[in-house]
This record gives structure tokens, C-alpha cells and sequence, in this order.
């Protein structure tokens, strides 16, 4: 009966936009079939990806969109996200914790109420949880692994020292940069870190092209190699190698913003006026459309749907969070874990818990 408003939104700009032909017409902003601004809908504030991925597979599976076709797609394809959820919760936990502990959250996050909701609908949250737990797994796993480079490490001046000439001298040192320069490239593609950083930045471009309120999970990868500078390897090291894992550290976060942000470019086209890949100037019809929202959620705008929360009291979120966001015994249980948590940290057993609860408490 499409009685789910937002997914009836959803359902109606996916039966109006149609898929393109080559990556020309995909990065053309102006006239492309996918974006929803050239196809009736002048505000559209959502992600991309979920719709995308949801309008290409109703193509290949019809022939055709409708309301009909998006919402037997859509669904399944929501429930698939959040089963994908359940998944990265025993991953995350079991890194941290027990085996035991991991399967425990996982039971309890099957139990949620909002969750199992929101998977009966064609809507973005299930996919942006998802993605955005994946740059949260990533992180986790970073903090978790070692860093598997620097392990000979020697300053340059520690060369052998000779007689030669200048000329000889500057040749020896020529060469003798460009085999550490090689050395150190390899040393980075050899780490671990390397691939935990490219998959936290696609899936921190994907969440955020899933909803822009997935954008504060890129602290996430930083706050896990900023904690790993306090671990007892890290205190062991000299000087000279501190500094280089200062250096790694600024390459790791590089290549993940890097990554994030043409994963973002390529999932959500048409924030950018294009055309072609590198036509990055921000669409200033979707920079409209963002600042529109955010001043519909301040209140400050007669707008219908935001008067659900006139009149209510300050505790009214977490009052709809604990009672039938995840059901009174979850949300009680969850807030009593926090606050335990938070306890041990503050009694000075915070390496395990530091990035998780952080995030928590932070968003």
C-alpha cells in the first residue's frame, strides 16, 4: 500500500529516473536520465547508491521500472543490507572481545526493533548502517593489526662513508634515495594497513553516498591510529622511527580520504556540475537542496513533516530510542553496558574500548 512516506519518495524517483549509456552520460549532470533534478523531482537530499544499485538491478530483472518493480526490489535488497549489518557486528565485536561476546551482540542487534523495520522497507538507513559499520570494522581491524612496516628501519646518514669524489659522492647518494624511496613503497604496499585504509575509504564513500549523516565516521580510521600511538610498541620505538610512524600515519589517512573520495564521486554523480569525471565544481542545485534540509530540521521553516517534534521534551529521542527504537529490555541493557563501559574506562582499561564507546558517545 506504499503506506512508508519515505520509501514511497524513494519508490517514485527510482520509477522516474532510468539508467544511462557509458560514463559520459553517467558524469553529465545537466542531462543525465539518473538524476532526479532533470526528472521532475527539483528536491531529492538522499543518496544515490541505494537507488542506483535498486533502479539497475529492476532494469536487468524487467525490463522496465514501476512502483511495483522498485518495492520488489528495493525490500529484499534492504533486508540483504541489514543481514549484512547482523554480519559486521560478530566481526567487530569478535576482534574486541570474545567469540562469545560477538555472537551475543549479534543475537541482540537481530532482536532490535528499529533495524528489524526498517528491513521491511525500501529505505537508505539499512544501507548506510551497513557501510557505515564496514568503515567502523575497518578501523577496528586497524587498530587491531600490526603495522607491518619499518621493521630494519636505518636513517639515510648512516650510509658508509668513502673518499670519492663529490661527483661520486652525489651519484652514490642518488642511487642510494632511490632504492630506500622503492624500498619504502614497497614497505607500504606490503603493509596490512594498506588494504584496511582503501576499504575503509570505499566504505566510508559509500556510506556517505548513502546519507551525508554518515560523514562524521571519517574521524574513525584517524582515532584508530592515533590509539595505536599510545600501545606499548609504539612507546619501545626511538625517536627516528616515531616520526616515521608519524609519516605512516599521514599516508594511511591520505590514501583513505583519497579513496573515499572517489568512491563518493563515482556513487553520488550529480553533488558535483560535471560533466565528465573530473568536472568537480559542486552542483549548486544539490548544495540547495542540502541547505534546504538543514534549515527544515532547524525549525525555523512552517514544514509539515517537522512538527512531529514540536512540543516535545529534550529526552524525547532517547526516550524513543530505548523504548521502541530497540525495545525496552535492549534499551535498557544497551545504556546500562554504555555507562559500564564508560566506568572501565574512566578506572584506566580504555585501549579496548576507546574507539567503539568514543563513537558512541560522540554521534
Amino acid at each position: 500500500q506504499y503506506l512508508h512516506p519515505d520509501e514511497r519518495f524513494l519508490v517514485w524517483v527510482g520509477s522516474d529516473i532510468s539508467p544511462v549509456h557509458g560514463l559520459e552520460a553517467y558524469f553529465d549532470t545537466a542531462t543525465s536520465s539518473l538524476n532526479p533534478h532533470n526528472r521532475g523531482h527539483g528536491f531529492f537530499v538522499y543518496g544515490t547508491l541505494p537507488l542506483f544499485i535498486a533502479r539497475y538491478l529492476v532494469e536487468w530483472i524487467y525490463g522496465h521500472s514501476g512502483f511495483n518493480e522498485m518495492t520488489l526490489v528495493g525490500r529484499p535488497l534492504s533486508a540483504i543490507a541489514d543481514l549484512g549489518t547482523m554480519i559486521l557486528v560478530y566481526l567487530v565485536a569478535s576482534q574486541l572481545y570474545k567469540k562469545k561476546v560477538a555472537l551475543l551482540a549479534t543475537a541482540f542487534y537481530a532482536c532490535a526493533v528499529l533495524p528489524i523495520q526498517l528491513s521491511h522497507f525500501y529505505k537508505e538507513d539499512t544501507f548506510v548502517n551497513f557501510f557505515t559499520l564496514s568503515a567502523v570494522y575497518f578501523s577496528v581491524k586497524v587498530l587491531t593489526s600490526s603495522w607491518g612496516i619499518n621493521k630494519n628501519q636505518q636513517d639515510f646518514s648512516n650510509g658508509n662513508r668513502s673518499s670519492e669524489t663529490t661527483e661520486s659522492q652525489n651519484n652514490h647518494l642518488d642511487t642510494a634515495v632511490l632504492r630506500r624511496s622503492g624500498k619504502l613503497i614497497r614497505e607500504y604496499i606490503s603493509s596490512p594497513l594498506l588494504l584496511l585504509s582503501i576499504g575503509f575509504g570505499i566504505a566510508l564513500g559509500c556510506a556517505v553516498a548513502s546519507k551525508l549523516t554518515a560523514v562524521p565516521v571519517a574521524m574513525m580510521l584517524p582515532a584508530a591510529l592515533v590509539i595505536k600511538m599510545f600501545s606499548n610498541e609504539f612507546k619501545s620505538l626511538n625517536s627516528l622511527k616515531r616520526q616515521r610512524r608519524y609519516l605512516d600515519i599521514l599516508v594511511f589517512i591520505s590514501i583513505a580520504a583519497i579513496v573515499s573520495f572517489v568512491i563518493f564521486r563515482w556513487a553520488q554523480p550529480y553533488a558535483f556540475s560535471g560533466p565528465g569525471f573530473f568536472g568537480l565544481k559542486p552542483n549548486p542545485q544539490w548544495v540547495a537542496n542540502i541547505l534546504e534540509q538543514r534549515t527544515q530540521s532547524t525549525g525555523d521553516v512552517d514544514f509539515p513533516p517537522a512538527l512531529q517534534w514540536a512540543r516535545r521534551s529534550k529526552l524525547f529521542s532517547l526516550n524513543n530510542m530505548i523504548l521502541w527504537g530497540l525495545g525496552l529490555p535492549l534499551g535498557l541493557l544497551s545504556w546500562a553496558g554504555f555507562a559500564l563501559v564508560g566506568w572501565r574506562i574512566v578506572r584506566g582499561s580504555w585501549r579496548p574500548h576507546i574507539l567503539l564507546w568514543g563513537w558512541t558517545f560522540f554521534y
